[in-house]
């Protein structure tokens, strides 16, 4: 089946109730999204556009329809079990989470994250992270975070430490000694799917070393501008990094409704693990909030926030203090009521 086909055979579904192309075109167009496929990609452009496939989707499990067509595309219907079309809870698990486990075994969890009206409940955990070793965030942040007994990781440039504006060692180790986080964020902080192998080792290997060598406990990464590759992530791996950190991938404050609202435990990729938003200069307190609210409201999980800058006025990726400020004191009462945990980025993946 064409995009084209499957894109027609959806939009009929919202007239036609649950016929058997509805459930043919959705696995054709999501079942393999992950492969690069054009006609898989195509047909994802289809169902964003498209809810009625998740609604069709759910129709055709309740009515019965499973078994004859699932055998057909190799799908195994074992691992869906038939549930209420109301989405009530049955033995603490929904039919909506049965639909997220069938999903999450082909692949798909991310895409019907957002349709779950009875989840199981799992902590929100958010992480505080400040990217590219920028001085002010030692300024402004080590007090503020102090005063609100949270912790945080700051991913450094190793080439760049005590370069005008950035982190020393000396600033580093403070930071260590308050129970902060110190992670790898390259050398130079170079686009790193533009580099050949021997420079991508440089960058990323050589900054772990150079960093493990003043002392500090480098287990996690970030890349540089949240840019992800393949061969990136293999060479991180290979450094015996335990997870790697783009930007996005996550809803947060976006309307990227195939997205989920927080990273799962343990998260679904840990050399490209996901984000709620890369705080910028018109990033506003209610969105941040919103970020966690989210996660918290569709079943918990894992939340990282990034920051740059913490100064008033000094570029793209900056945020005032005053903001940083009344966020923490936020953050600080949802812990108060049990509605989260602040954790590092090391110790959000011990949960």
């Amino acid at each position: 089946m064409q995009v084209a086909e499957c894109e027609a055979d959806v939009e009929r579904s919202g007239a036609e109730g649950p016929p058997r192309v509805c459930w043919c075109g959705f696995l054709h167009c999501a079942k393999n999204a992950t492969t690069g496929d054009e006609d898989a990609a195509g047909g994802f452009q289809v169902l964003r556009r498209h809810a009625i496939a998740f609604v069709c989707l759910q129709s055709i499990v309740i009515q019965g329809f499973t078994s004859n067509l699932c055998m057909g595309h190799g799908v195994d219907t074992s691992l869906l079990v038939r549930g209420s079309s109301r989405g009530m809870c049955n033995n603490g698990r929904s039919f909506s989470s049965r639909i997220r486990v069938f999903l999450m075994a082909h692949g798909l969890l991310s895409s019907v994250a957002a349709t779950s009206a009875c989840t199981d409940t799992r902590p929100t955990v958010v992480s505080l992270e400040f990217d590219d070793g920028a001085e002010s965030a030692y300024a402004a942040a080590r007090t503020a975070l102090a005063e609100h007994r949270m912790v945080a990781t700051f991913f450094v440039n190793s080439g760049a430490l005590g370069a005008p504006g950035r982190l020393s060692v000396h600033q580093l180790r403070a930071l260590e000694s308050d129970g902060h986080e110190i992670g790898g964020h390259t050398v130079d902080h170079l686009h790193l799917p533009t580099l050949g192998h021997a420079e991508l080792v440089h960058q990323i290997c050589d900054d772990r070393t150079a960093l493990s060598n003043e002392g500090f406990a480098v287990t996690n990464f970030a890349y540089p501008f949240g840019e992800v590759s393949r061969d990136a992530a293999a060479v991180a791996a290979s450094c015996g990094y335990s997870s790697a950190r783009g930007v996005g991938g996550l809803r947060g404050i976006s309307h990227c409704w195939l997205c989920p609202y927080a990273e799962s435990f343990p998260p679904h990729d840990p050399y490209h693990t996901r984000t709620a938003l890369s705080v910028r200069d018109d990033t506003t307190l209610e969105d941040m909030k919103r970020a966690v609210t989210r996660a918290r409201e569709h079943g918990g999980g894992w939340v990282q926030i990034v920051f740059h800058q913490i100064c008033d006025d000094c570029g793209r990726y900056s945020t005032r203090e005053s903001t940083f400020h009344r966020w923490l004191d936020w953050l600080s009462e949802e812990r108060a009521r049990g509605h989260i945990v602040v954790l590092s980025v090391r110790d959000a993946l011990r949960k």
